[in-house]
Parts: C-alpha cells; structure tokens; sequence
C-alpha cells in the first residue's frame, strides 16, 4: 500500500483554499461546516485524481506550498491514519510557510472508502498552536465520510461506464476551465476529437460484445499512451475527445500520432482478424476560440475533414486561413507522420 501512495499524484491543486465562501468548490458546504464547528481560518480538500470525479480547482492563496501540502498528504495517505500537529513552529515539514499567513496547527484524516486506497485527505489549519481533540478529530472524520459520498457519487456521475472515461458534460466543464485559463494567463491547451472509422461495421460483422470490447481496448489505450496531461472523454457512440492541458498543438499532434499507431496494431482475442483505426480532428486553444463550444466546433469540423480526406489521419485547424463554406475560417491541413510533406494531400477547405 505504501508504495502505491508514494507513486500517486496528489493534486493539490484540487483543494480550494477556502477563506470566504465559495459555492463553486464541489465540498464548499462541507468545508465551510468544517471551519465553523472547529473554527479554524483555512481548510481544504486534496485528492487523488481529481479529474476522475469532474472537477479541478487552482488554488487562489495558500499559507503552505503545494509540495508542503503533498508531503504532509502523503504520510496521512500511507499511514491510513489521521495526522495532528499541536505546535508548528520548528517543524522542518513547515519550514516553506508563508510568514504572512501563520500557521500554528495542522490535523488531517485520510478520505477512505470501503476495500481502497485512500482516495485524498481532509485538512485544517490554524493560524495559533491548538490541540484538536477527540471531539474535533471526530467531527473531521465524520466529515471526510461525506467529502468520500461525494466523491463517489460524483464519479459514477462523471466516468462513463463501459469505458470508464470521462463522460461529456463534465468534459465541457473541464475543456470551459481550460479556456478561461488560457484567457487569463495564456496557458496552452490542444483538442482533439477522433472517431473509429467504420466502427458500425464491426458491431455487424462481429456484434456489439466484441464492439464493446474493442472501445475499452481503446480506452486503455488513451489512458496509457496520451500522456498525464490528457483528460480523455467518450463523447457518445465511437466518438472521443482528449484534452491536452500545458501541451501545445505540435506537441499534441506527435502524441495523437503515435496513440494513431498504437491503436492500428491493437489485437483482440476475440476477433483476431480485426483491425481498428481513427481519424482525427485536432484545434489548439488561441485567443480566436471564445468558449469551449467553439473550441469543440473547430476541432469537429477537422475530424469531418480528415474523414472526407479518406480516414486514419490526422488534421489540424487553422483558424487564421480563408473563411470556407459553413462561415468559419479554417485551413485543414493533413499532419501524417509517416509521410514526407511532399506526399501530403492538398488541404481540404470547408469539409463537412
């Protein structure tokens, strides 16, 4: 078990520091409950994964670094215990705390669910050297139960259940917190949408076991070789989406590329004679994409092109070339690794 918690990613970046009220945040009711029965100034929750339950929160002001928060997570994770510290002042785990926001105390519970690994931690902290008690470690741990209820709740809301995946609306909830970050500090982001070429007929040829079978395959796949800055979504049917978060549109492409191949040398027991391939719409987030809604148009309208080009490629938008049929300025141009420039197709303007 240590050992799987030492390899985990706690993301601290999940947990709002909560110092005004905030109903956004997924646990505010929680929280806020917390801060008045243990009158504490700042609380938080950190979890494992939190893209798995459809959320992710950036922290706004925080008296402790995010690797602080992460080390201190990590020991509550491994020992599956709850954590106190009366007395801060000297503690080496502290040593990076901001000298404008002081810390006296921290405490924190494990968030566990029955039969798992911890799947976070709930904690406070005070600003004065204080002793939480049994009554105030109770009501932590009470807590946590319901920080853990919801989690759940939210992951059998957000993951789609065959594949596991994201399921689409809170994808476009994750793809609109790209946009607004792009927007305020020009972080990049890249979209694609791709889709299993033919994929109708291999539920008639070989029924839909074995169609259901192959889109957890391909799910796998994304979760395994996208790279752990990809949030992957099924949008519906044979239909995906993957958001890269950090990744710019070049880079993004090289991983589709290589996702392309490995999904082409794919094998299933049960239909050994079955290959699959996907075509693929890509749109880096720019200053043109306004919403997530335009940003999933413009990588769509790529994906009909590369379909229109002839399938099992990958193509990416341009918004600054010559407006096209349909009112949107687009140059899709074909992007294929194994093909010298020279040998590329002519782009494919107003594909639909």
């Amino acid at each position: 078990m240590v050992n799987d918690i030492a390899e985990a990613e706690i993301e601290v970046p999940s947990a709002r520091w909560i110092d005004e009220d905030d109903p956004a945040h997924p646990f505010a009711h929680i929280l806020d409950t917390l801060k008045i029965m243990l009158k504490v100034p700042t609380v938080g929750v950190s979890v494992v994964n939190s893209s798995k339950y459809g959320f992710s929160s950036p922290i706004e002001r925080a008296p402790l670094s995010q690797s602080d928060i992460g080390a201190l997570c990590r020991e509550v994770m491994e020992h599956g215990a709850p954590l106190r510290i009366t007395d801060v002042s000297g503690d080496p785990r502290f040593a990076s705390a901001d000298a404008d926001a002081p810390i006296g105390a921290f405490a924190a519970v494990p968030l566990l669910a029955s039969g798992e690994l911890p799947l976070g931690v709930l904690w406070v902290m005070n600003q004065t050297p204080h002793a939480f008690d049994t009554v105030e470690m109770t009501v932590m741990k009470n807590l946590a139960r319901c920080v853990v209820n919801e989690l759940l709740l939210r992951e059998r809301a957000a993951l789609d259940d065959l594949t596991g995946l994201m399921r689409r609306r809170p994808f476009m909830l994750r793809l609109k917190r790209l946009v607004d970050g792009y927007q305020r500090h020009h972080t990049p982001a890249t979209l694609s949408i791709f889709d299993l070429d033919f994929f109708k007929s291999v539920n008639d040829r070989y029924g839909h076991q074995v169609g259901d079978a192959v889109l957890a395959r391909v799910a796998d796949l994304c979760r395994t070789a996208l790279g752990p800055e990809a949030t992957t979504a099924r949008l519906g049917g044979e239909e995906f989406a993957v958001a890269f978060s950090g990744v710019g549109v070049e880079a993004a492409a090289q991983r589709l590329r290589r996702f392309r191949s490995a999904l082409a040398h794919l094998r299933f027991d049960e239909a050994p004679d079955l290959s699959i391939t996907a075509s693929f719409g890509v749109c880096a987030l720019t200053s043109a994409v306004v919403n997530a809604s335009v940003w999933c148009r413009t990588a769509d309208a790529a994906l009909y092109g590369a379909k229109a080009a002839g399938r099992n490629q990958i193509l990416v938008y341009h918004p600054a070339a010559p407006s096209c049929h349909n009112e949107q300025a687009v140059h899709l141009q074909a992007v294929r690794a194994e093909l010298p420039p020279e040998t590329l197709p002519p782009p494919i303007r107003g594909a639909a």
